[in-house]
């Protein structure tokens, strides 16, 4: 009897043992856990991490800015009317901006409350206009004739889903794909810019790029644009498709002048298809597989 108590004692022993042990062993990695958390978080200031492509029906979107009434006032007149048009609904505000650099434009700009859109028409005479950076209250933004210091105020529009830039008098695009945009659509039509920063992979949820008619030369194109399905880039004299448009693997939709379409013959992983809307002046081809 005493040594079946004996044996008793001795295994509840190591039994508190083998669990402490365990439990001590769960504490380490929770603790290793911790802190690799704690190093992730503080190294991430360093690393740019684009926000999650939550559904946005980005056609329907583009669909209602096409069918939206154009209500058009210059800058001097805006603030005058600035109560009958915020009664106004499904409206892009089309302002033609003066030249003076009046910040309370822009303060009244954000204060809208059902804008589908804002056009901008800048001054050609003014290369500095403050205010730009207020507009965060928009998802559909247009600029013409944008200069380099205007381009730079959209860091902070986060909300900024479709930018149009048309007539912008720069060469190279500035360092803006670094920031908060996060962008669905893009518009480069008749842009001077040249130069497009290899950053621009940045915009991760980017579905529809139009360079037409611009200027660009380059264009950094990779899989990290996992949402880019439509690319318009006809009538770019200067532009080389990137060596590795085959590998963008969302890309459904390819419009290419017929310069660019010689180019096309390069990219033997593409499988595409002629569509209906080409026409003399551009071809519009589907991609129907990679690979």
């Amino acid at each position: 009897m005493m040594k079946i108590t004996i044996i008793i004692i001795i295994i509840i022993i190591l039994f508190s043992l083998f669990t402490k042990s365990e439990s001590n062993a769960k504490q380490d990695i929770f603790q290793k856990k911790t802190i690799l958390l704690k190093q992730t978080k503080t190294n991430s200031k360093d690393i740019f991490i684009s926000d999650s492509c939550i559904e946005y029906d980005l056609k329907d979107k583009l669909k209602r800015i096409k069918r939206a009434k154009l209500i058009t006032f210059k800058e001097n007149d805006f603030k005058s009317n600035f109560d009958s048009i915020n009664n106004e609904t499904n409206y892009i505000l089309n302002i033609f901006l003066d030249s003076l650099n009046n910040i309370e434009t822009f303060q009244l700009l954000s204060k809208l409350k059902n804008p589908l859109g804002i056009r901008l028409n800048l001054d050609v005479s003014r290369q500095n206009r403050d205010g730009i950076n207020l507009l965060n209250n928009i998802e559909y933004l247009e600029i013409h004739g944008a200069t380099a210091s205007h381009l730079n105020q959209l860091k902070d529009l986060s909300t900024l889903k479709m930018l149009h830039l048309a007539y912008a008098s720069i060469d190279s695009f500035p360092l803006i794909f670094d920031s908060n945009l996060n962008l669905r659509y893009l518009n480069l039509i008749l842009c001077k810019i040249k130069n497009v920063p290899s950053s621009f992979t940045n915009q991760a949820c980017l579905e529809e790029l139009n360079i037409i008619k611009s200027a660009i030369s380059n264009l950094p194109l990779d899989n990290n644009l996992k949402k880019l399905k439509k690319l318009y880039t006809y009538r770019v004299r200067r532009l080389k498709l990137p060596r590795n448009l085959d590998s963008i693997n969302s890309l459904k939709f390819i419009t290419l002048d017929k310069n660019l379409t010689k180019q096309m013959k390069n990219f033997k992983l593409l499988n595409f298809d002629k569509q209906p809307e080409s026409n003399y002046e551009s071809i519009t081809y589907k991609i129907k597989n990679l690979r």
